[in-house]
């Protein structure tokens, strides 16, 4: 009753509203009519990583300034703290927050499985650039310190980064 009664409330601002509450997890999504256009939440999600029900897809939801970056692949995951972190929700596909905006690499030394290529990110998530020499990995931390990550390009570590092809 009430829920009908919010649905034509909202439906007549020209938005589709719903509400699933599912053990400890908390979601929304628009409701099936031609009148949505966007959700509007009644439980907001906070911030963490989610999954969409439906999907494999992970999603990093900033609740402070409300953004999101979709989780690039599972050794991002790995250094994110783990696959354990993700939520799972019946949400909205169509939540902004929901984004193919990949997310960022934390700092660090990194080398993909497949190439020998290490790359340095600094600067607070705001330069990149490829280590060149044993000497200088070594002036930035050590081997021991360069994460071994699978199937990742540069182009995908050094995303949102100005990059430099020397370090």
């Amino acid at each position: 009753m009430i829920r009908g009664l919010l649905f034509k409330v909202f439906c007549s601002l020209g938005v589709g509203i719903g509400m699933i509450l599912n053990h400890a997890e908390v979601s929304y999504s628009c409701a099936q009519s031609p009148c949505h256009t966007r959700p509007i939440p009644l439980v907001y999600l906070s911030s963490g990583y989610y999954r969409l029900r439906d999907r494999p897809e992970v999603y990093f939801i900033n609740a402070e300034n409300d953004t999101g970056c979709h989780v690039q692949n599972p050794s991002q995951m790995d250094i994110y703290g783990g696959f354990e972190q993700v939520r799972v929700v019946d949400h909205s596909r169509s939540d902004p927050r929901f984004t193919r905006e990949p997310c960022l690499w934390p700092d660090g030394l990194y080398r993909s499985s497949e190439r020998p290529e290490v790359y340095y990110l600094y600067n607070n998530w705001r330069a990149a650039c490829w280590v060149r020499t044993s000497e200088r990995v070594n002036q930035l931390g050590g081997w021991g310190r360069v994460r071994v990550i699978n199937n990742t390009s540069r182009e995908s570590l050094t995303v949102g980064r100005s990059y430099s092809e020397r370090c």
